[in-house]
């Protein structure tokens, strides 16, 4: 019995050895398994790092080339809109010159081609005729409807100052008349009323029923309709 037990001790003792064995082997492959995740937990943590690096390269390489394309794109703009303004201003200077050549060939034509008829003076836009034939004022008035003129109406002020230097000492009829007699109210033939005055000193005077108007020395004097002056006949400048 006692060898019985001293066997079952030894058996005892091998399938505890082994036990331990195996626990030692498991323990083993554990630790074998556990650096074999740890190694492929660093492998996947590096392949994650490089393939993020490679991104963001990839994402750097992309901005850069962005920003180069705007520098390019806005080089161009600049350049496209730098080449239309110098276009605009050159075709605004063309535009001023061209105009100013226009203005200068109308100003040359209407100065070569208005004109007068052959005795008349022109005066600004007027031609005048001054006819040193003595007549009285109906027939002056008469005379220059027969050359389709009027006997002379001032239309202002200016044309009066013009005209005083050719007319000087002169006695000439214009197309002024009294309206009614003994009335100091005066209109023009053509029915306008006076916008402006250059009577002589102490005239109108009415003195011997004076109804129609001369002009001499620089102003206007009413005289009897029937005496016998010379006349200005009146027209606008004729034009090629």
């Amino acid at each position: 019995m006692d060898r019985e037990k001293c066997q079952r001790h030894v058996d005892n003792e091998y399938e505890t050895h082994e036990n331990m064995e195996t626990i030692q082997s498991a323990m083993k492959n554990m630790e074998v398994n556990e650096e074999d995740k740890e190694e492929y937990n660093d492998l996947k943590a590096s392949e994650t790092l490089r393939t993020q690096k490679r991104f963001l390269v990839v994402l750097v390489i992309l901005l850069i080339t962005a920003f180069i394309f705007l520098i390019i794109l806005t080089s161009l703009v600049f350049i496209h809109y730098s080449i239309v303004t110098s276009q605009l201003q050159q075709a605004d200077e063309e535009k001023a010159i061209l105009v100013s050549q226009i203005m200068t060939i109308n100003q040359t034509l209407e100065l070569t081609c208005r004109r007068c008829p052959s005795g008349w003076r022109m005066v600004n836009s007027f031609c005048y005729y001054f006819d040193n034939n003595q007549q009285t004022w109906e027939e002056a008035n008469s005379n220059c409807v027969n050359t389709t003129s009027v006997l002379l109406i001032l239309d202002d002020d200016k044309e009066m100052k013009a005209l005083v230097p050719l007319i000087g000492s002169e006695h000439y009829w214009i197309g002024m008349y009294r309206v009614a007699p003994g009335q100091n109210k005066w209109k023009w033939i053509n029915g306008r009323d006076l916008h402006f005055t250059s009577w002589l000193q102490n005239e109108p005077n009415n003195l011997g029923n004076e109804n129609c108007v001369e002009i001499y020395n620089g102003g206007w004097n009413d005289r009897i309709c029937t005496a016998k002056y010379s006349y200005i006949c009146k027209i606008p400048q004729q034009y090629c």
